[in-house]
């Protein structure tokens, strides 16, 4: 399997899998095992696809890995979410409702745990061209929980002070509040459901959806369910919101700083910020590897934990298994196996050969690099990360 960027389809290509509809993800566009027309590209560049995966004789070997049931289970979020949310327009949340949420993502977790260390080589954005509040809410779902099944010892660590040690493990509360952190935007101005917070300019009633949706989740969801939609804007550095001085009748003021935010408020902020960095601006998709780089900088990275910047770095590939990419030589490649501690140079397969396999480690070859991935030139974006050491030093 390869992952093509749409303008590099060419007819006669085989689909590896499924091509989504972007605005809706559950539609297959077309099917697994088609050969492309030049009719069918068309329709899937004018419905904004970003990519397909397709059949590669040079990797074959790679089919078993990537194929998984983990895309299944994030349409099934998707679906959910997008279901709950055209009905929790006109009614409250139910018991019943909070019960399937729960179900999903039990066997999201399921899926992630039975893949263990590869778990991380599927954690792209799932719903890349659709930028509808479901699909958003449905992204930073999947993402928060890949990143806290890389946290899981820090988790169960900073729970155990509230929570037995079977439920500091639990998952759950943290993957429904994901998938419900922005229901407070379906009750506020119409405007608002598509605004997020790296904007520039936002409706003046913006803010308002983080207590709005914990008033609609409290007492019908598990509380910390409910306080991930309440804190995700909260900013480790103090800066966000919302203000606590009404909610705790004076005993706070202001924003919450680190580590008095709920740890899953933490990574569902920085799963947030994420898939909000990889929205659409004006026309075109922004990569992941912009959004890893972006995340590292000002005016962002001081807002985030800094042990959750550090998970999301090194278990969101800039570049996931069976990309195709071209080196700074030149030559076309694919990405075989990412590298965890440094991101960027990931070990890639040579694909101008017919039938000789020639995989390179770019990890021990510092005159080599990526310098196009998936549609976008990004050698401005490549970064490297500190050894494990450092980082632990340093926080």
């Amino acid at each position: 399997m390869l992952m093509v960027p749409i303008e590099r389809l060419t007819p006669g290509m085989i689909t590896a899998a499924p091509i989504l509809h972007p605005a809706r993800p559950s539609t297959h566009l077309v099917q697994v095992g088609i050969r492309l027309t030049g009719q069918l590209i068309a329709r899937a560049r004018q419905l904004r696809v970003r990519q397909a995966w397709i059949k590669h004789p040079l990797m074959e070997d790679l089919d078993g890995m990537l194929l998984s049931k983990v895309p299944e289970h994030r349409r099934r979020i998707y679906d959910h979410v997008k279901q709950g949310f055209d009905e929790l327009q006109h009614r409250a949340i139910t018991i019943e409702d909070y019960r399937r949420y729960c179900s999903v993502i039990a066997e999201l977790i399921n899926e992630l745990i039975g893949r263990d260390s590869r778990a991380g080589e599927l954690a792209e954005r799932l719903f890349g061209e659709s930028d509808d509040l479901a699909g958003h809410c449905a992204n930073v779902a999947y993402l928060s929980t890949t990143i806290a099944l890389h946290l899981e010892n820090q988790i169960i660590r900073e729970r155990q002070r509230t929570a037995t040690p079977h439920a500091a493990q639990d998952l759950t509360s943290l993957g429904v509040g994901a998938m419900l952190h922005d229901i407070g935007k379906l009750q506020g101005p119409s405007e608002v459901i598509q605004q997020h917070e790296t904007m520039a300019k936002r409706h003046a009633d913006y803010t308002q959806h983080v207590l709005t949706g914990f008033q609609m989740l409290r007492h019908k969801v598990n509380p910390v369910a409910a306080t991930v939609a309440l804190h995700h804007h909260q900013r480790y550095d103090g800066t966000g919101w919302p203000d606590m001085s009404h909610l705790t009748h004076g005993r706070r003021e202001g924003g919450l700083t680190g580590r008095r935010i709920h740890i899953f408020a933490r990574i569902v902020a920085a799963a947030n910020l994420f898939d909000n960095l990889t929205t659409r601006v004006n026309g075109v998709c922004r990569p992941t590897i912009f959004a890893l780089h972006a995340m590292q900088d000002e005016p962002y990275v001081s807002r985030l934990d800094p042990m959750v910047l550090e998970a999301v770095l090194r278990c969101l590939p800039p570049f996931p298994t069976g990309a195709e990419v071209v080196l700074n030589d030149g030559r076309l490649a694919a990405v075989t196996e990412i590298n965890p501690l440094q991101p960027c140079r990931p070990k890639v397969r040579i694909l101008e050969h017919e039938n000789t396999i020639e995989d390179i480690d770019l990890a021990r070859r510092s005159d080599l690099a990526i310098h196009w991935a998936l549609g976008a030139t990004v050698s401005q974006w490549l970064y490297e990360l500190p050894s494990r050491q450092e980082v632990m030093f340093v926080s």
